[in-house]
């Protein structure tokens, strides 16, 4: 009876997964099975970048920049409840498609794919790292080298993975929001030689 009743409770789950009955970003009941609802289908119009400044992505009014250090830096979305509902690992490929469409919209020249690394307690705990998949995804489209130039030491300290030397080139920066720790990152980069870091977001917030 046991056995019969987890077999029951896996199908219902993997059914749910292909074939939801409620949206994975607001739980509402579904008509048809698709993975978000009217509503929160609403909220993915992906941001226009001539409505942006280029090296920070705020309002092309005056404003205070907000690179933490990156040569420039641009996000899918604003940010908002429903985006921040949207980052469920069974999500992260519709959102890594987003980044996609987004980068060939800002037309950026990348040299390597690479992202700010997790401490490895981190991981360990929660062993789906979201950025990784992002870089891993938009590096096999677009086939362009996806490499970890960091190595987390502490939550904010980093240090060099390898002997790597710069020399001009420009690396994308993944990540479903900015990070407090994105300019210790990139201090650490710079150090190993001239470099340009671009950085993605799926949110602003």
């Amino acid at each position: 009876m046991a056995s019969g009743m987890i077999r029951s409770f896996l199908y219902k789950n993997l059914l749910d997964l292909i074939f939801p009955s409620h949206c994975l970003a607001c739980e509402e009941a579904l008509s048809i099975p698709v993975a978000l609802c009217k509503e929160c289908l609403s909220h993915m119009t992906l941001l226009e970048p001539s409505f942006h400044c280029l090296r920070c992505f705020g309002p092309k009014t005056p404003h205070e920049c907000k690179r933490k250090g990156l040569a420039r830096q641009a996000f899918c979305f604003d940010h908002s409840p429903i985006i921040e509902a949207l980052k469920a690992p069974e999500l992260s490929k519709t959102l890594a498609s987003y980044l996609l469409v987004q980068l060939e919209q800002l037309g950026w020249a990348v040299d390597f794919i690479t992202t700010i690394p997790e401490h490895p307690l981190r991981q360990f705990a929660s062993p789906f790292v979201q950025d990784k998949f992002f870089a891993d995804h938009l590096a096999k489209e677009l086939f362009i080298p996806r490499r970890d130039f960091l190595r987390a030491v502490s939550d904010e300290e980093f240090a060099p993975y390898s002997s790597y030397e710069f020399t001009g080139e420009h690396l994308l920066l993944l990540s479903f929001r900015p990070s407090n720790k994105t300019r210790r990152a990139i201090q650490v980069l710079q150090n190993q030689g001239p470099c340009k870091v671009l950085g993605l977001y799926i949110t602003s917030g």
